[in-house]
């Protein structure tokens, strides 16, 4: 189809934008629709009616509560009423007998019980999944490296995906005291942690009582990051009552919040008349969201574009939240209160000095960062801007002109137009100088230019 393969072109642009302005990993917002793509995880629904099947003190069917207009937290809770029965009645070899104490609450029984459920179902590796249009997906879902991941499923798929990162789970959430790298925030909590789970009535009231203490840790996220929120449906509750709260901060007056997208599964590509770019999120209390939308029945090449921001090899992400912890944990806690000596005077030269201040974490700096600030100045969306254009592939492309004329990118080395001051070089951070510009203007304009690299 050429209008989707043009819509992919255009959704994959604006992400490439975004990634390259922000300079910082994505955050991912992950549901339930990604556990059952890639390994026939259950819905909410289905979850809940196979706990019904499981347990012979249910009386009914999931569909006779639907049908008398229960929603899924009553329906959980009623669930967790016979499951308690059963446990202490003829189910009671069902389950261990350290439950059976009051330190846990009488739903408990049915927690223990879907958590068992989701330890046989998620795979432990992608490998034990067959398809390998999936597998490789997967593989450019995980090359990604978000900054952190935000997800209410309940199952341990991300951690096998993401296996450096360091799962969060449900109040341990607001008890952090800082915004860690390399983290899954299970926002409705875990099946390693039965108790955690948020399934019943009075697990949701609880929720939504916190939830905007939730929200205020989580908006240096949706605020200084891309945000790709995916395996929700658009009306999902889930994702209208966390964006309700974002959306009062973030939103401007009806305008667009340009890093946040919003993926949609379509499941027949053909039938769609009209791709759309943008969508209205419903939130809470008749107000809603613009954020960008992106729809598809393939995702390999969305997680590709995001991923373009590097992939950071080698990184110790262990070490990074151990760093930031420490840190944190020194200057707002032992500090103040003179638990530990500090050199303030070494301290207060080595923050006056980028060099000097680097090494106490064990990095180095740029042997004139000055020069580099003066004669690097531009990203490449700024060599576009100075050009005429208001993006930065107009640009990019003219380099690719030139690498097609002359055999050179000049991208790939450090020279007079351009220089990667990135830790990494598979994470490039690309600056541009004035030279950069005027040789890219002869380009555009047709005029002879010489390259001159040293």
């Amino acid at each position: 189809m050429k209008e989707f393969g043009e819509y992919i072109e255009d959704r994959k642009t604006d992400v490439l934008e975004r990634v390259e302005e922000l300079k910082c990993q994505p955050i991912l917002f992950i549901g339930t629709g990604l556990s059952i793509r890639y390994f026939d995880g259950p819905s909410w629904e289905s979850l809940l009616e196979t706990a019904a099947e499981d347990c012979p003190e249910v009386p009914h069917s999931i569909d006779y509560y639907l049908q008398r207009g229960d929603t899924y937290p009553e329906i959980g809770t009623t669930l967790s009423e016979y499951y308690y029965d059963w446990a202490w009645g003829d189910g009671k070899d069902e389950f261990p007998d350290e439950l059976r104490s009051r330190e846990y609450p009488s739903d408990i029984y049915l927690k223990y019980k879907i958590s068992k459920y989701f330890q046989e179902l998620t795979p432990e590796s992608i490998d034990e999944i067959k398809d390998d249009n999936l597998r490789e997906e997967i593989k450019l879902l995980q090359q990604i490296q978000p900054h952190a991941i935000i997800t209410t499923n309940y199952d341990p798929f991300l951690e096998v995906l993401f296996p450096d990162y360091q799962p969060v789970i449900g109040e341990e959430i607001l008890r952090s005291d800082y915004q860690s790298i390399g983290e899954i925030l299970k926002i409705h909590g875990c099946i390693s942690e039965p108790e955690s789970l948020i399934l019943t009535n009075d697990d949701y009231n609880e929720w939504t009582e916190t939830k905007k203490y939730l929200s205020a840790k989580l908006l240096t996220y949706f605020a200084e990051h891309p945000v790709l929120i995916a395996g929700y449906s658009v009306g999902d509750k889930n994702v209208r009552r966390l964006l309700s709260d974002i959306d009062e901060i973030l939103s401007p007056e009806d305008g667009l919040i340009d890093n946040i997208y919003f993926l949609d599964w379509e499941p027949d590509i053909s039938g769609v008349d009209t791709f759309e770019r943008e969508k209205r999120i419903p939130t809470i209390d008749g107000n809603s969201m613009r954020v960008n939308y992106i729809q598809s029945q393939r995702f390999d090449w969305v997680f590709n574009a995001f991923g373009q921001g590097g992939y950071i090899e080698g990184v110790n992400l262990k070490l990074l939240r151990t760093v930031m912890a420490n840190t944190y944990d020194i200057i707002k806690t032992k500090a103040p209160r003179e638990e530990i000596e500090i050199n303030y005077e070494s301290l207060e030269r080595a923050a006056n000095s980028g060099e000097s201040f680097g090494t106490l974490f064990g990095v180095s700096t740029l042997d004139n960062p000055m020069d580099f600030n003066i004669l690097y100045r531009y990203r490449l969306s700024d060599v576009a801007n100075e050009l005429g254009w208001d993006t930065w592939h107009n640009a990019n492309q003219l380099i690719n002109e030139i690498e097609e004329e002359r055999g050179i990118n000049i991208k790939e080395s450090d020279n007079q137009y351009h220089m990667d001051i990135a830790f990494h070089r598979q994470e490039p951070n690309h600056r541009y100088s004035d030279a950069a510009v005027e040789l890219l203007r002869k380009v555009r304009d047709g005029e002879e230019y010489e390259l001159n690299l040293k």
